[in-house]
């Protein structure tokens, strides 16, 4: 009669378990109707969905490719030569004034493996490498010349 009992018990507590999964199933599935479990959120929606700022140790860089996103994967922010070179030309005048900017004109570009731009002044006094994918400036170097 024990043994009854507790099998009765056990399979109670089963059929509470998967009660409570297929109501959770649903309960979510309604909230979210594409089934977007996960998806990627900017900053602002971070903060303002946990009500905590925004730190560097909450961001992830996120594959585009991965089966949690939806977005097509990014082909790269700065595509054009023209683009990086207005961006390496608005760094160094905001870095080292107009007047340097203008004088380091014309600026010779390459693409190194196809993922960053490297700019060089046309004295070899700066260099600026960007990131085709986002536009981030990884490095900035300016070489004083001796004269």
């Amino acid at each position: 009669m024990n043994r009854t009992k507790l099998i009765k018990f056990i399979c109670l507590i089963i059929g509470i378990a998967i009660g409570v999964l297929v109501s959770l199933y649903f309960y979510y599935k309604e909230r979210d109707p594409h089934n977007q479990y996960f998806k990627p959120v900017s900053a602002k929606e971070y903060e303002e969905s946990y009500g905590i700022q925004f730190r560097q140790e909450h961001y992830y860089d996120c594959d585009t490719t991965s089966i949690a996103t939806t977005r097509k994967e990014i082909k790269g922010v700065v595509t054009k030569p023209q683009t990086a070179y207005k961006i390496s030309y608005y760094v160094l005048a905001d870095k080292y004034g107009e007047d340097y900017a203008n004088k380091a004109q014309p600026f010779k570009l390459s693409l190194i493996n196809g993922k960053v731009w490297k700019i060089i002044s046309k004295d070899t006094s700066a260099i600026v490498y960007i990131q085709k994918k986002d536009a981030r400036i990884l490095k900035l170097t300016k070489y004083d010349k001796i004269k």
